[in-house]
């Protein structure tokens, strides 16, 4: 990856689907980008050097175009962290299904596989944003805790709603 600071969200291309995105961790502040990085177990937004306080805030895991910038933006959400994570115990499936007749984007799951491990985006909204992901994912999606373990790069344990 290289070292950027800040980049408009829509420099990740949301097509073809699932859309290009940033690796590592990053937060999307209206529709621009800032790469996070890490002070001990903190996250520190690189663009302008504030320490990012996570505190109440809702985890999920974030499959596919759910950790695309384009298309976060794209849905409303305006303040909102993907951090670099890994999960155990899951993985990654895509199935033949699609979201809607008029959306025919495959849908990703995720299925028990023991000792498993695999990296994963954890998508990081205000707690109420959670439902906002829920109406912008339509009737292909549910929600529930994450049964494996996942571990954000920083080295916290947390247990991401889905």
């Amino acid at each position: 990856m290289s070292e950027w600071t800040s980049r408009p969200a829509e420099h990740w291309s949301e097509l073809p689907y699932p859309g290009e995105r940033p690796g590592g961790s990053w937060r999307l502040i209206g529709t621009d980008l800032h790469r996070l990085s890490l002070a001990g177990h903190a996250w520190v937004d690189a663009s302008t050097g504030d320490t990012v306080d996570l505190d109440g805030w809702v985890f999920l895991l974030a499959y596919g175009a759910n950790a695309n910038p384009t298309r976060i933006a794209a849905g409303g959400f305006r303040d909102v962290v993907t951090l670099d994570a890994t999960i155990t115990g899951g993985r990654a499936v895509w199935c033949n299904a699609r979201r809607t007749v008029r959306d025919p984007s495959v849908v990703a799951t995720i299925a028990t596989v023991q000792g498993h491990q695999e990296r994963c985006p954890v998508m990081v909204v205000h707690r109420g944003d959670e439902r906002r992901v829920e109406r912008w994912e339509g009737t292909a999606y549910e929600r529930r805790p994450f049964w494996g373990r996942c571990q954000l790069a920083n080295g916290v344990a947390t247990t991401p709603n889905g």
